[in-house]
């Protein structure tokens, strides 16, 4: 085999592994489109499915996360107040991918390096789904 072969099927190779654990991480956490009226971002009830936990709001200043917890919902900042990573719910936490930073789902920091808590937001429920309240 000469060498550009072998430097071609290492690359598919790497590709191929980095895709097959970075995918499914990515695919976990659904991505909610809502509508903008002012500081208020409303999400059908449609978009919740039952089986989900846990969802990142787009949104124009940063993606939000919403948690559900209990009966009830709590929606704070997607964003580590470290060096501004995009955080990944994992279990009952939020976790920071590029330094290691953890937050409780009240935006409590469990674990640094962060050292301020994530930003939280109203969520109010409505007869067609959520509305979260974000101050700008």
């Amino acid at each position: 085999m000469d060498r550009r072969t072998f430097l071609q099927w290492t690359a598919k190779g790497c590709a191929a592994g980095c895709a097959s654990v970075l995918l499914p991480a990515c695919a976990s956490v659904p991505t909610l489109r809502p509508k903008v009226d002012g500081d208020v971002l409303s999400v059908s009830g449609d978009q919740l499915l039952d089986s989900d936990d846990a969802w990142y709001v787009a949104r124009a200043g940063g993606p939000l996360v919403l948690l559900r917890q209990g009966a009830g919902f709590v929606a704070l900042s997607g964003v580590c107040t470290h060096l501004e990573c995009r955080l990944r719910p994992s279990g009952t936490f939020l976790r920071c991918p590029c330094h290691g930073s953890t937050f409780q789902p009240d935006g409590t920091v469990v674990r640094g390096p962060a050292t301020r808590a994530l930003p939280t937001y109203a969520v109010r429920e409505t007869a067609a789904g959520l509305e979260i309240v974000v101050p700008k």
